[in-house]
Protein backbone atom coordinates (compact mmCIF):
# COMPACT_ATOMS: atom_id res chain seq x y z
CA UNK A 1 0.00 0.00 0.00
CA UNK A 2 2.60 2.59 0.90
CA UNK A 3 5.81 3.54 -1.43
CA UNK A 4 8.49 5.71 -1.47
CA UNK A 5 8.23 9.16 -3.74
CA UNK A 6 11.10 11.05 -4.58
CA UNK A 7 11.74 12.84 -1.84
CA UNK A 8 12.01 9.31 0.70
CA UNK A 9 8.79 9.99 2.07
CA UNK A 10 6.20 7.05 2.23
CA UNK A 11 3.12 7.71 0.32
CA UNK A 12 0.01 5.49 -0.05
CA UNK A 13 -0.68 4.16 -3.39
CA UNK A 14 -4.60 4.88 -3.45
CA UNK A 15 -5.79 3.25 -6.46
CA UNK A 16 -3.74 0.00 -5.63
CA UNK A 17 -5.45 0.17 -1.83
CA UNK A 18 -8.93 0.73 -3.10
CA UNK A 19 -8.87 -1.88 -5.67
CA UNK A 20 -7.29 -4.66 -2.96
CA UNK A 21 -10.30 -3.59 -0.36
CA UNK A 22 -12.69 -4.16 -3.18
CA UNK A 23 -11.53 -7.66 -3.99
CA UNK A 24 -10.11 -9.48 -0.84
CA UNK A 25 -11.93 -8.49 2.06
CA UNK A 26 -15.67 -9.09 1.15
CA UNK A 27 -16.73 -9.96 4.56
CA UNK A 28 -17.08 -7.50 7.49
CA UNK A 29 -14.31 -9.09 9.86
CA UNK A 30 -11.74 -8.94 7.09
CA UNK A 31 -12.28 -5.54 5.93
CA UNK A 32 -12.12 -3.78 9.56
CA UNK A 33 -8.65 -6.08 10.32
CA UNK A 34 -7.34 -4.97 7.19
CA UNK A 35 -8.80 -0.95 7.61
CA UNK A 36 -7.23 -1.26 11.49
CA UNK A 37 -3.63 -2.05 10.72
CA UNK A 38 -3.85 0.42 7.76
CA UNK A 39 -5.12 3.26 9.60
CA UNK A 40 -3.31 1.96 13.12
CA UNK A 41 -6.36 2.27 14.59
CA UNK A 42 -6.72 -0.14 17.87
CA UNK A 43 -10.10 0.90 18.53
CA UNK A 44 -11.76 -1.62 15.73
CA UNK A 45 -15.09 -1.81 17.87
CA UNK A 46 -15.28 2.06 16.93
CA UNK A 47 -14.55 0.39 13.42
CA UNK A 48 -17.22 -2.10 13.61
CA UNK A 49 -19.78 0.30 14.70
CA UNK A 50 -19.01 2.54 11.65
CA UNK A 51 -18.96 -0.59 9.65
CA UNK A 52 -22.89 -1.30 11.41
CA UNK A 53 -24.36 2.27 10.48
CA UNK A 54 -22.28 3.46 7.21
CA UNK A 55 -21.93 1.40 3.72
CA UNK A 56 -18.65 -0.19 2.96
CA UNK A 57 -18.85 2.14 -0.34
CA UNK A 58 -18.57 5.18 1.97
CA UNK A 59 -16.15 3.67 4.73
CA UNK A 60 -13.84 3.69 1.04
CA UNK A 61 -14.82 7.12 0.29
CA UNK A 62 -13.33 8.14 3.68
CA UNK A 63 -10.40 6.47 2.71
CA UNK A 64 -9.86 7.28 -0.47
CA UNK A 65 -9.84 10.82 0.99
CA UNK A 66 -7.70 10.17 4.36
CA UNK A 67 -5.17 8.46 1.71
CA UNK A 68 -5.08 11.48 -0.79
CA UNK A 69 -5.15 14.21 2.05
CA UNK A 70 -2.23 12.49 4.05
CA UNK A 71 -0.21 12.31 0.55
CA UNK A 72 -1.19 16.04 0.13
CA UNK A 73 0.65 16.76 3.76
CA UNK A 74 -2.03 15.92 6.43
CA UNK A 75 -4.56 17.92 8.33
CA UNK A 76 -3.34 20.37 10.94
CA UNK A 77 -4.79 19.37 14.22
CA UNK A 78 -7.12 22.01 16.05
CA UNK A 79 -5.50 22.91 19.01
CA UNK A 80 -1.94 24.13 17.44
CA UNK A 81 -0.70 27.23 16.29
CA UNK A 82 -1.25 26.92 12.35
CA UNK A 83 2.43 28.97 11.68
CA UNK A 84 3.82 26.05 12.79
CA UNK A 85 4.99 23.56 10.40
CA UNK A 86 6.09 20.19 11.87
CA UNK A 87 4.49 16.96 11.50
CA UNK A 88 4.15 16.54 14.93
CA UNK A 89 0.90 19.32 14.05
CA UNK A 90 -0.51 17.05 11.89
CA UNK A 91 -2.88 14.41 12.61
CA UNK A 92 -2.25 10.59 12.09
CA UNK A 93 -3.90 8.73 8.99
CA UNK A 94 -6.10 7.40 11.68
CA UNK A 95 -6.99 11.05 12.96
CA UNK A 96 -7.70 12.10 9.73
CA UNK A 97 -9.73 9.28 8.42
CA UNK A 98 -11.87 9.84 11.71
CA UNK A 99 -12.03 13.64 11.18
CA UNK A 100 -13.20 13.09 7.83
CA UNK A 101 -15.73 10.64 9.49
CA UNK A 102 -17.23 13.38 11.95
CA UNK A 103 -17.02 16.40 9.03
CA UNK A 104 -19.43 13.97 6.44
CA UNK A 105 -22.76 15.39 5.93
CA UNK A 106 -23.54 11.80 4.26
CA UNK A 107 -24.13 10.86 8.46
CA UNK A 108 -26.61 12.21 10.74
CA UNK A 109 -25.39 13.44 13.93
CA UNK A 110 -27.05 10.84 16.03
CA UNK A 111 -25.17 8.42 13.38
CA UNK A 112 -22.29 10.28 14.72
CA UNK A 113 -22.74 9.64 17.96
CA UNK A 114 -23.50 6.02 17.75
CA UNK A 115 -20.18 5.78 16.45
CA UNK A 116 -18.18 7.36 18.80
CA UNK A 117 -19.90 7.14 22.36
CA UNK A 118 -17.61 5.57 24.31
CA UNK A 119 -15.05 8.04 22.83
CA UNK A 120 -17.22 10.79 24.09
CA UNK A 121 -17.86 8.43 27.44
CA UNK A 122 -14.23 8.10 28.29
CA UNK A 123 -13.51 11.95 27.69
CA UNK A 124 -16.40 13.17 29.83
CA UNK A 125 -15.38 10.41 32.60
CA UNK A 126 -11.54 11.45 32.22
CA UNK A 127 -13.14 15.51 32.50
CA UNK A 128 -14.98 14.19 35.71
CA UNK A 129 -12.01 13.42 37.31
CA UNK A 130 -9.86 15.82 36.79
CA UNK A 131 -12.23 18.15 37.66
CA UNK A 132 -12.77 16.68 41.25
CA UNK A 133 -9.01 16.70 41.14
CA UNK A 134 -8.54 19.98 40.51
CA UNK A 135 -11.12 20.76 42.95
CA UNK A 136 -8.54 19.05 45.81
CA UNK A 137 -5.93 21.23 45.16
CA UNK A 138 -3.42 19.18 45.94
Amino acid sequence: GKEVNLNGEYIYNVEKILVECEAKYNDKNSFIEYLSKLLNEKQKDLLLRLYSIAEKQFILSILEKTLKVINEGGITKNNVNSQTDSKENVRTVSGTFLYLIKQSDVLSKKDIKRIFWRNNAKKKEKKKFNNKFDKLNI
